[in-house]
Parts: C-alpha cells; structure tokens; sequence
C-alpha cells in the first residue's frame, strides 16, 4: 500500500560529518586500488572510462570521480525539476524508489528452527512446506530463499531452491544464482515457469548481483556470474557490498563506513563504466562483536545502517528514500521475547528513517537461521509498520461530519 506518512529522517550524522566521510573515501578510493581479475571486456569498458588497469587490479583516478560527482549532481537536478517525475522512470537510475511500503522473506539459512522448536539442518521437504507457507501472504515478497536446503549437493544448492520454490510456490521467487555455469539452468527452470524466453528476460527474479568482498575485492566467479546475466537478462549490473566493523573494516563505526563508502563510489564507476548506470548506495555493514568473534544485532549495527542512510542521501542529493533493504534482524536463535524485541525495534527505527523496503522476516541469529513461527510474528510486525506508513486518511467520508452533525443533537 502506499506510504502517507512523512518520515523526517533522523540525523545520526549531520551533513558535515557526512561529507567528511565522503572526502575520506573519495580519497582512499583514489589511493586503494580493487583486486579484481576483470574479463576482456571488463576492463576495456573500465579503462574506456578513465581507470587504470594492472594485473588483477584496477586504479580510480581523480577524473573518474569528478565524472561520477558530476553525473550524480546531473540527475539529482533532473528530479528536482520534475518533482513528479519517478526516479524508477529515469533510464539511468535503477534503485527502487516507490511510494510503496513493501516487506519480505530473506536469507539463506543453513538451519532451521521448526514448529517444535528443534534446531536442525534445513531439508529440502521444508523448503517445500516454507514456500507453500509463504504463498499463504500474497503481500510477503522474496529477496532470498530464505533457508538452502542441506540435504542438496553443495555446489547446486541455489539452483535447487529456486526449483523447490518455483514447484511450490504461485510463481519463481529471488534466488541468488553465484556462478556463470548456474546461470544457464536458472533461465531453463524460469522458461519452463514463463513459457517464452522473452517473458523469462523480462520476470525472472533468480539475480547474480556483483559483491564487493571488503576490503576492495571482487571474485573473478562472480563477476563472471554478473557478466553472464547481464547479458542474458539484458539488465544492467548491481553492486553491493557489506563491510564488517571490526573484521573487514575498522572497529570505529566511521572508519568502517568510510571503507564502505570509498567501495560505494567505485561501484559507481563501475557501473557508469558497462551501463551508463549510477549504481546508487547499495550497502549492508554490520558490527562484529570482537569478543566473541561473531555478526551481532543491536545499536552498532543499527546506527551503521542509519548512518549509510545519511550518506546515501547526502552523496545522491536524494531526500526521497534510503537505498537499501532494512532487515529485521535479531541474533536469537529462537522465536521469543529477544526476537520480539530487537525486530520490532530495527523496524521502528528503520521506518523512521524512510526505509520503504523490510526485509528478514522469518530470520533468527542473523540469518543463519530460519523459523516458520518466526514468520507469523514477523509478518505481524510488517503489517504494524504498513499501517503507520498508511498515516490517516482525512477525506469527507473519513471526517465524518454529516455522520457528526446527523447523530450528536439526538443524542446515541
């Protein structure tokens, strides 16, 4: 349904300290090279556009940068002259950017916490049962399969979701598919579901999005998995990135998202580079907890996505939406009070930042783990959030005042 409700986005960092962190990672973006083992192709787009390639490395000048600020400040006046205009109908954007409060399943847990409350690997009979499940919530979306079924051999393990949940689902849902030899059997799969090759290109939501591993790299796989969808799904190519306070990056929140940042710009350029495509501000930091050696939930990694939030407006110009999915995350392994808490919380805050997109319903320890009983609260909770987006409906019929005016002087 459609957001009424005005979010003035809290400042967790004011547009000073924002453009500090941008200055700092422009310029260890300028100074760090990407490890990356371009195709053929690759790197001649990328070294047409102005970047230096090296063996297994590739260089961001000065000049490549000042194109990307220049684009960015271009189409940030196109939407400030048409105010009506969708970022979504720009040809060079490609972020969503919708009035639309919308919600998902995600992950791709390993686990399950099932209707018994047994913790065990997930099966393949789950999946089926989890799909069929979902089915049940015409609204719920997909952005991950949610669990990998463990009794599937490790290499097809992404294929076989997806066909899982394309046989027991209404339609195919958002699989990742990592490598460029899978890719063939995603498009079989979706033509069998769609009927046409074409009506495959256009609807299949199987993705190979291209990850920036931090710090800096990108695997030669994927980014052949990237290429290889492109050009089969005719669509441009989506980076993304997820950088770890405290093991990838710095253990300070902004050392970690001047790292992330400085990854974002080269994104960017990239992007600009194959597709003429501004790749927006795509990006999932989170806190390590370095005691304990594991991701945790909570206000790190909250205020690290709240903060990417404030970048990403102040670097797009764009006051209209955060870039990014905002998961529900919680680091209990189980559906209870914990849970309860730290999803309702992240929503909360998440909404409040404009965030149009929730994702991780039925997620527990970070996604490791995935819990039917887990989705009915999570869905709960989405539908609590929608309403607030909804705001109040002030019409003639919603005043009432005919009604008012009709039933007060005789009294009820």
């Amino acid at each position: 349904s459609v957001m009424k409700s005005i979010f003035r986005v809290p400042e967790f960092l004011t547009k000073e300290e924002c453009d500090r962190i941008i200055k700092e990672a422009r310029s260890l973006a300028e100074e760090t090279e990407l490890n990356c083992e371009g195709t053929e192709e690759f790197n001649d787009l990328l070294r047409q556009y102005g970047c230096r390639i090296g063996k297994g490395k590739i260089g961001f000048p000065s000049a490549v940068f000042d194109r990307l600020f220049q684009r960015i400040e271009k189409e940030a006046e196109f939407i400030s002259d048409n105010s009506f205009a969708r970022v979504a109908d720009l040809p060079t954007m490609s972020f969503r950017d919708d009035e639309l409060f919308h919600y998902g399943v995600s992950g791709q847990a390993g686990l399950i916490n099932d209707v018994n409350g047994q913790l065990r690997p997930c099966t393949t009979k789950d999946l089926e049962h989890f799909a069929r499940m979902v089915d049940v919530f015409p609204e719920v979306e997909w952005h991950h399969p949610a669990m990998l079924p463990q009794d599937a051999p490790i290499r097809n393990r992404e294929l076989h979701a997806y066909a899982v949940i394309a046989m027991n689902n209404s339609q195919p849902r958002m699989v990742s598919a990592y490598s460029k030899q899978a890719i063939r059997y995603f498009m079989e799969i979706s033509e069998v579901c769609y009927g046409t090759r074409e009506k495959t290109i256009k609807e299949a939501p199987f993705i190979h999005q291209l990850w920036i591993n931090t710090p800096f790299t990108i695997d030669k796989t994927v980014l052949e998995g990237a290429l290889e969808a492109r050009r089969l799904l005719k669509r441009p190519i989506k980076i993304v990135n997820m950088p770890v306070a405290g093991a990838s990056a710095p253990v300070t929140l902004a050392g970690c998202l001047v790292v992330g940042t400085a990854e974002i710009l080269m994104a960017n350029v990239i992007t600009l580079a194959l597709d003429d495509n501004l790749n927006g501000y795509f990006s999932a930091p989170i806190n390590m907890d370095v005691r304990r050696g594991m991701f945790t939930t909570g206000p790190e990694t909250d205020l690290l996505r709240f903060g990417s939030g404030n970048i990403a407006r102040r670097l797009f110009r764009n006051n209209r939406k955060v870039f990014q999915t905002f998961v529900l995350n919680t680091m209990a392994k189980t559906p209870d009070v914990q849970s309860t808490m730290e999803k309702a919380l992240g929503g909360a805050w998440a909404l409040a930042c404009g965030a149009r997109v929730l994702g991780a319903l039925s997620t527990l320890a970070f996604s490791d783990i995935i819990s039917p009983v887990q989705l009915l609260l999570d869905v709960e909770l989405a539908r609590y959030l929608e309403r607030i987006a909804n705001g109040i409906r002030v019409d003639e019929e919603a005043l009432a005042a005919d009604t008012i005016r009709r039933i007060i002087p005789g009294g009820l």
